[in-house]
């Protein structure tokens, strides 16, 4: 892909999420920037994986990745249990 193809933009992410994530792919050659195009790829082409997404909430306490699923084309991904807060 070209750089005439690829567009620059900016996120706030969640730091501890961040955090885990960096120690996560550590090494592996897999980066946030992969994570969001295919992530964008599903949501737009996986009617599951777009539900899931949009129904997911980020608990107020991210501790552990507890629960995976697996899309409707065999893409696993994993979820934290969802938890509402009432602090804000």
């Amino acid at each position: 892909m070209s750089n005439k193809e690829i567009v620059m933009t900016s996120v706030k992410v969640h730091k501890e999420l961040y955090e885990q994530f960096k120690i996560k792919i550590n090494k592996s050659g897999f980066f946030l920037q992969d994570l969001v195009n295919r992530s964008m790829h599903l949501y737009l082409t996986d009617e599951s994986f777009r539900e899931t997404i949009n129904n997911f909430k980020i608990p107020a306490t991210t501790t552990s990745v507890t629960s995976t699923v697996t899309s409707s084309n065999s893409v696993p991904f994993s979820l934290t249990p969802i938890v509402k807060s009432t602090e804000q």
